[in-house]
């Protein structure tokens, strides 16, 4: 079976043709829709430890108001048994941040405030609506089911609508409940 030169030909034009037609397409289309990179990423993801940059500071609404004892105010790692605070609002800015709100009185937002949760009811901020598995959880978040909690969200309340994946590391978990218990 051999092709003639009418057929060919054809072929070559299809071809051609349909080449110019997705490179005008696409030039219309750069004309249309610019690519321009965007002023800044729409979610930071953060890096390990090692590699972060140093932390914005904490705006002042978010510091703690009334540490709940003196051993949670600590800087070091091994501050009291509560951990690093400074490091915690550092990493609850990059983690949590994005979902809940970290001031008295501000509004909920995806997640709910977080503004006192050291000493509540789990699953029981007024006005905010949970999942089934974490309004039925029961318990307070004290230390133990914040670091249980922060460690996985879907393995403490399986069934949650939080999509956190968990914090792996125990320090930084430490640190981030120590931080936590100061916002009061």
């Amino acid at each position: 079976m051999s092709m003639d030169f009418q057929t060919a030909n054809r072929g070559a034009f299809a071809l051609l043709l349909t080449v110019g037609t997705l490179s005008v397409c696409w030039g219309a289309g750069a004309v249309v829709v610019p690519y321009a990179v965007p002023a800044k990423p729409g979610v930071e993801i953060p890096a390990s430890p090692a590699e972060a940059p140093p932390a914005p500071p904490v705006a002042s609404a978010v510091a703690p108001t009334a540490p709940v004892s003196g051993a949670e105010t600590g800087t070091g790692a091994g501050a009291g048994t509560g951990g690093d605070v400074a490091h915690g609002a550092a990493l609850a800015q990059q983690s949590c941040a994005m979902c809940h709100t970290l001031t008295a009185d501000a509004p909920d937002t995806v997640g709910p405030n977080l503004f006192h949760v050291s000493g509540r009811k789990v699953g029981g901020k007024e006005g905010y609506s949970y999942s089934q598995a974490l309004s039925g959880h029961g318990g307070q978040w004290d230390d133990a089911t914040l670091n249980a909690w922060l460690t996985n969200p879907a393995a403490f309340a399986p069934g949650t609508r939080m999509s956190f994946p968990g914090i792996a590391d125990d320090k930084d978990r430490a640190d981030v409940v120590a931080w936590l218990k100061t916002l009061r």
